[in-house]
Parts: C-alpha cells; structure tokens; sequence
C-alpha cells in the first residue's frame, strides 16, 4: 500500500531540511510518495526541493503563496494519492527502520499510533515519549481511551507520530482549519478520531521532534487567546458527539472547563512575560467566551478555587509577579 508523506515548509534551516528529506528517502521496502508544500518560502528552499526531485522519482514539490501551515497540509491532502498519509514538519526527521511494521498492517487498519523522540535544541540527549505505557506493540486501542487523551491531554493533539486513513480523510472531507495558528492539529484530530474504527499502536519511535524551548514563549500573541477558546469548544462539542451518558458528559464538561482555566492563568503569565501590554491583556480577559470558561470552572481544588478567583475579579498583580520572576529566570539562567 502506498504511504503519501506530506511536508509543509516555510523557510526551514537548510540543513534541518535536508535531513528530513533524507530520513525519508532512506525508507525501505515500503512504497512512499513525499510530498513537499512549499508555503511562500525563500528561494533556496525551492532550490534543495527541487534538487531532491530530480533525484527521486518518489518526490513531489508544490508551491504555493504564504497561506499556513494548515493550508499547505490541506494542499497535501488534496494531491495525495496514498492509502495512508504521514505528517512531517520540516525541521523533524524519522528512523526510518522503525516503519517496518506498515508491513504488518491488516487491510482493515485504518490508523497506526507510535512514539517519538522529544529534542530540545540544545540539550544533548532525546527523550523518549511513549505514547502508553502499559500496552504491547500491534495493541487495538479503544475509541474510549483515545477520546480521553483527545479531551483531557495533549498526547494525540499533533498531526505527527500518527499514520491516517487517506479514505477517512477524503470521504468525511476533514481539513486543517485555517486561521487558528495554535490547536488546529486538535481540532482536525478531534474530526478524524470520530470516524476511525481500528486504530493500532506501535511502541515504535518512529519520530523525532525538535523542540526550541527558549522561542517557547517568543510566540505568545493576543490570538493565542482566541485559538485557547476554539479548542475549547471544539472539545466541549466533540464531548457530546463522543458520548450519550449525561454523568459522563458532565464530568468532561467540569474537566475541560477547569483545565482551560488553567490555561488561560497560564497564557496570562506568558504574556506579561512577554511584555504584552496590560491593557490588550485585560480586553482580553474581559471578553465574554473568556468569562465563559472562567465562570463554568468548578471544583473542590484550592488550586482552582484560587485562580478561578483572580480571574473574576481581574486580579492580575500575582500573575505579574510570577512573570515577573519567570523573566529574571529565563535571564538569569536561560530558561523559563
């Protein structure tokens, strides 16, 4: 069966580039197409893609003006024609001894999960993440569990370290959203999951990830807060699409209402930390599905209790001073 591999790319390191490209096309016994989006980079980009298709015949490059991420995965999507399809950022690369087991897959296996290798620049040694700890290699997974990880943890939210069902893809017409620059990935899988019915895992570290954490928080802007509201409520719908229990339903709702809480206390501190003005801050706060979320947290926990407290009453002085002292960290040590 053939895997179509897609790469979005936007003006990648030259060498990061190049060694994604190569960790693909080391690919053995397996049929593959690599399929390249190029979304509005500089020239040299085109210039090593290009040099790769002349190369391989199992290389495709399409170009396309600076639209995003989850428009160059859609393109990808549209021209692909493999059963399955793999996402790759460009500034990643995989082993790739470890995809020997797509020759294992029975025809009716329409999603394959597998772990990655977590590098941040800088530090010498990868850490492996494994995906679930308590279950064997060529394990069904049950939709449940996957519901959960997709509701309550970040696990699944990438597009990475996961092979899909191409048909799945095409016949429910699932796309990246466009427009949302942070929890697309969520959203989309949120839509995939629904429809996915054998879905196996692999304790295989297929994939490396490189993490900068110093640029981290670089990346905070205003928006981030409106991407933290659509992924909230994409989740709270997709709760009830996943369930017909009311206690059920309940519980999820009180989770992810005190998760998101936590989130947006944490926002707030990056912000500060970021020297984003208070007044932009505050509107923010301010606004209504903001408030939502901050008025349906409930729980016994001080934790929440505490936070839920100082967002109602917009007391942000504590969250100052912790960004406060995260910034003479991040300073003084390098790190937040």
């Amino acid at each position: 069966m053939l895997l179509s591999i897609i790469i979005p790319i936007f003006n990648p390191d030259e060498a990061d580039l190049q060694k994604c490209i190569n960790s693909i096309l080391a690919v053995q016994n397996i049929k593959i197409e690599i399929i390249m989006i190029d979304d509005g980079s500089d020239a040299y980009c085109e210039l090593i893609c290009n040099r790769y298709v002349h190369q391989d015949n199992r290389v495709l490059y399409y170009r396309q003006e600076n639209k995003g991420v989850s428009a160059a995965r859609n393109k990808g999507i549209e021209v692909s024609k493999g059963h399955y399809i793999m996402f790759i950022d460009s500034d990643d690369y995989i082993d790739s001894r470890e995809l020997s087991f797509i020759n294992e897959l029975n025809d009716d296996t329409d999603t394959v999960l597998f772990n990655y290798n977590l590098i941040d620049i800088g530090k010498l040694q990868p850490v492996p993440m494994e995906l679930f700890t308590n279950m064997s290699s060529n394990s069904s997974c049950k939709k449940e569990v996957i519901y959960n990880l997709l509701l309550n943890e970040t696990k699944l939210n990438t597009p990475w370290a996961k092979i899909y069902s191409n048909e799945i893809i095409k016949n429910y017409h699932l796309k990246f959203p466009i427009g949302i620059h942070h929890g697309e990935d969520l959203i989309f899988n949120l839509a995939y999951f629904r429809y996915a019915k054998n879905i196996i895992y692999f304790n295989n570290y297929v994939y490396n990830y490189k993490r900068n954490i110093n640029g981290l928080t670089a990346k905070i802007k205003l928006s981030d807060f409106d991407d933290l509201v659509s992924t909230c409520d994409a989740r709270l719908e997709y709760v009830n699409i996943y369930f017909n229990d009311k206690n059920k339903i309940y519980n999820y709702y009180t989770k992810l209402y005190n998760n998101y809480l936590i989130h947006i206390f944490r926002l707030i501190i990056y912000a500060y930390f970021c020297k984003i003005p208070k007044k932009d801050v505050l509107s923010k706060l301010r606004d209504v599905k903001i408030m939502k979320i901050v008025s349906n947290s409930n729980s016994k926990s001080l934790k929440i209790f505490l936070i839920k407290t100082m967002l109602l009453n917009k007391s942000t002085l504590i969250m100052e001073i912790i960004a406060d002292i995260k910034r003479l960290k991040f300073y003084t040590l390098g790190q937040v």
